[in-house]
């Protein structure tokens, strides 16, 4: 795999401050080998990473992917208190799916995305990560910028969905996109991407050209989600269902009684005081995910009802 060359997009870090610096971090053994005589071998390789002599040094972290391997990156904590935050806002998931619309689908993911977009020169030292067998810096970071003159295609972080009328518009857009993506070199992991389907799974929904809704995967780990003991587990809970919420009628009503729970909780991992109007809810809440609705594409310029209803907590107005 070649590294990115002329690439148009450079990932900047502005800081301020002086310099952070941390000690490595002891691994346990079959992470200490994944990081050191795999991944860490690959990157070197690839020329993404390099050993550093930085005056900066945030400690290794190692995130597990699904295929049982691990990805390389730094506990930038300490870094991001000393960087002027971002602004460029991430897509708002309503408009992002309402502008999902087509009949062929293909959801494309780039071979570690993550390590795909180049570091300014003038920052790279700041992105050294300590480890037990020396100081190394990235060379390259995460993307949007390249691909905005596509209008048929959409990004969410690292995925891309390309969406098309019919299977022969659709083959000329993949052309199109894989063309650039080649162009800028960089490379789709074709084992984990979803190619001339009806329904695609992207940015956390089940799209087709009637919709979207939550995937099954996702309705299967919160209708079984363990009733939470502590403020931590029901605030999680909470904020799974939350981003499916445009797909379960009622959703406030439901969750009246659990966010009733954690008033009052400032702190992480308090106990909650369940009472049975909650236990309800949590087994109601659930029942409801398994069940929950397709949400339809709004077309400009249909008849558009809406229906509200005052409640104690607030209005509901379904669309």
């Amino acid at each position: 795999m070649a590294t990115i060359v002329d690439f148009p997009v450079q990932h900047r870090i502005v800081t301020f401050g002086q310099p952070v610096f941390a000690r490595p971090r002891r691994l346990a053994g079959d992470r200490l080998a994944a990081a050191k005589k795999a991944e860490f071998k690959k990157l070197l390789d690839r020329g993404i990473i390099r050993p550093s002599s930085s005056q900066w040094a945030s400690p290794l972290h190692l995130v597990p992917k699904p295929e049982n391997t691990w990805r390389i990156t730094g506990d930038y904590r300490l870094l991001n208190a000393r960087t002027r935050p971002d602004r460029h806002p991430l897509p708002i998931i309503e408009d992002l799916l309402q502008e999902s619309i087509g009949k062929v689908f293909s959801v494309v993911d780039l071979y570690k995305a993550f390590y795909q977009i180049p570091v300014a020169e003038e920052d790279i030292s700041k992105t050294a990560v300590t480890t037990p067998f020396g100081l190394f810096e990235f060379l390259a970071r995460t993307m949007n910028y390249l691909l905005r003159d596509l209008d048929f295609v959409r990004c969410y972080q690292d995925d891309i969905l390309v969406l098309s009328a019919s299977h022969e518009q659709h083959l000329q857009h993949l052309r199109e996109l894989l063309t650039i993506l080649k162009r800028a070199r960089l490379f789709v992991n074709w084992e984990k991407c979803q190619i001339g389907r009806s329904e695609v799974v992207f940015a956390g929904y089940l799209i087709s050209e009637h919709g979207f809704k939550p995937p099954a995967a996702k309705v299967e780990a919160i209708t079984r989600f363990p009733k939470p003991s502590d403020s931590t587990q029901l605030r999680r809970f909470i904020g799974m269902l939350n981003f499916y919420r445009r797909c379960l009628p009622h959703a406030a009503e439901l969750m009246s009684p659990l966010t009733d729970l954690l008033r009052g909780l400032q702190k992480k991992k308090e106990k909650l005081s369940w009472s049975a109007q909650a236990d309800e809810a949590f087994e109601r809440i659930k029942q409801a995910m398994a069940s929950a609705v397709r949400s339809a594409f709004y077309h400009p310029g249909q008849p558009l009802a809406l229906h509200t209803r005052r409640l104690e907590y607030g209005y509901w107005c379904p669309r």
